[in-house]
């Protein structure tokens, strides 16, 4: 295929579909994979495979599950709990849930136990809720 062929065709209004069969006789353009799900491509950028687990976006982390999805809510993983809000964001700092404050480190892991945090120390339950100040 040539490059600048291929741009003169896209410039008069070619659809890529068009531009790709005018070059390649004979193919048939499939689509191999959901558009709604994360798809990145493979290390040889040859095929495009499902994205999963901690992805950083636009300077945000997100998890993505198994089968692509976004997760929100309180995820474990590698015996760490995180939460990840509505938008699927992790959240760091101070969040409410259920009544219940929990404080999450900067790697966004929930803490438990004993934790100086912002010159004083803070103590919470095994659960990672707070109980109080020490």
């Amino acid at each position: 295929m040539s490059q600048w062929g291929a741009k003169y065709r896209a410039d008069a209004g070619k659809k890529y579909e068009e531009i790709l069969k005018f070059y390649y006789n004979g193919i048939s353009i499939v689509t191999m994979y959901d558009e709604s799900e994360s798809i990145v491509s493979s290390p040889n950028g040859t095929v495009p495979v499902k994205q999963t687990g901690w992805v950083l976006e636009n300077g945000k982390w997100y998890f993505l599950q198994a089968n692509g999805a976004m997760a929100t809510g309180w995820l474990k993983d590698k015996n760490k709990w995180y939460y990840l809000t509505s938008s699927g964001a992790m959240a760091t700092g101070w969040i409410k849930d259920k009544n219940k404050c929990y404080y999450l480190s900067t790697s966004g892991a929930m803490v438990m136990n004993r934790q100086y945090i912002n010159g004083r120390w803070h103590l919470f339950h095994s659960r990672g809720n707070w109980l109080g100040y020490i």
